[in-house]
C-alpha cells in the first residue's frame, strides 16, 4: 500500500495514475463484484462470530500511518476489506445475534441506495428535484394513512394549495 510520506521525495506527480471516478465501465465491473461480495457475506454471515473478536487500536496496526499516494486498485480495496474490517464489525444481521435490531435491511434497502446514490439529488425544496420531494411527501402520506394519523399530519391537503401557484418559467441561455 503506497503511502504519502513526506519524509519521501521520489514520489512524483508522475507516479499517480489515472483516476477516472465516473467511467461507467470501471463503474460496472466494481459494482458487479461488490454486489458478489455482499451476497456472499449474506450468505456465509453464521460463519463470523457475532461480537468481533479485535482487541481496541486493531485496525491502527493493519493500515499505513500515512494516507495512500496513489489510488490503490479495487481488489487491493476489497482485500483489505476482508482481512481488516470484516474481522472488526460486529454482524448485526446474523441470525445468531439477538441483540438490538437484528433485521435493520433489505435487499431492497440495498437496491433503493443504489439508485439514491446513482441520482446524488439533493432535496433542498421542490426545485432542487421534483420528483424526489414529490415522491417523498406521497410516501409520508401512505404512511401517515397506514397509521390513521388524521388528515392534518398529511401533504396531500396542502400540496393541492401549493402547487396552484404559478409554474417557474425557465430560461436557458445558449
Amino acid at each position: 500500500m503506497g503511502s504519502l510520506d513526506s519524509n519521501n521525495s521520489s514520489q512524483t506527480q508522475s507516479n499517480v495514475s489515472k483516476f477516472n471516478p465516473l467511467d461507467p465501465e470501471e463503474f460496472r465491473t466494481q459494482a458487479h463484484e461488490m454486489v458478489d461480495f455482499i451476497a456472499d457475506y449474506y450468505k456465509n454471515i453464521e460463519t463470523y462470530p457475532v461480537l468481533s473478536q479485535v482487541e481496541p487500536g486493531y485496525l491502527r496496526t493493519q493500515l499505513p500511518e500515512n494516507a495512500p499516494y496513489c489510488p490503490e486498485s479495487f481488489d487491493s480495496i476489497m482485500k483489505d476489506v476482508q482481512n481488516h474490517i470484516v474481522p472488526g464489525m460486529t454482524h448485526w444481521l446474523s441470525p445468531n445475534f439477538f441483540a438490538f435490531f437484528p433485521a435493520t435491511v433489505s435487499s431492497a434497502a440495498f437496491i433503493g441506495e443504489m439508485l439514491c446514490n446513482c441520482f446524488n439529488s439533493v432535496g433542498f425544496n421542490w426545485l432542487a428535484s421534483p420528483a424526489m420531494t414529490e415522491l417523498e411527501m406521497i410516501v409520508m402520506d401512505w404512511l401517515a394513512n397506514m397509521l390513521k394519523l388524521p388528515k392534518t399530519f398529511m401533504f396531500l391537503a396542502r400540496v393541492v394549495v401549493y402547487f396552484k401557484v404559478q409554474p417557474v418559467k425557465r430560461s436557458y441561455a445558449r
